[in-house]
């Protein structure tokens, strides 16, 4: 059993059972909740020595530069090490909906992370309620799904 899944049995165990009409939206906050909590965990090791956090940071550029072949309709999710924002969470789907001709410059102050961040693409997923949500987000940080997750 992977970490994940006894992360998603721990959750369901101390939910408890339900028989509820919201059991879809309750299923995918575990999911949320299990990969929120293996994220979690996996940070608590990070780096045990300086070689090991520069090697980190060289595999995070190399992956950051790989360059992304992205279409308007092809499923998504982060790049190991890349998510900078609260939605999706990681191994979330999501959909390109728009490839953008020209990146948009986040307009954010310089004391954050998105400061003149290019935004590239436009993405949707579906929230708590099932309906579609959209962003604009920097593509560089994004991945085809494997369509077999």
């Amino acid at each position: 059993m992977s970490e994940r899944e006894s992360h998603l049995r721990q959750l369901s165990e101390l939910l408890g059972d339900r028989d509820s009409a919201d059991s879809k939206n309750s299923t995918r906050e575990l999911a949320r909740l299990a990969a929120l909590l293996q994220d979690r965990e996996s940070k608590k090791t990070r780096f045990r020595t300086r070689e090991d956090m520069l090697k980190r940071l060289r595999q995070l550029r190399e992956s950051y530069i790989a360059a992304q072949d992205f279409s308007e309709g092809d499923i998504v999710v982060w790049k190991d090490g890349m998510k900078n924002r609260s939605y999706p969470d990681y191994n979330e789907p999501v959909i390109v909906m728009e490839i953008l001709g020209e990146p948009r410059v986040a307009d954010h102050d310089s004391g954050t992370p998105y400061y003149h961040e290019e935004l590239t693409v436009k993405l949707g997923w579906l929230d708590s309620d099932d309906e579609l949500v959209c962003f604009h987000y920097d593509g560089n940080r994004f991945k085809k799904a494997d369509d077999t997750e």
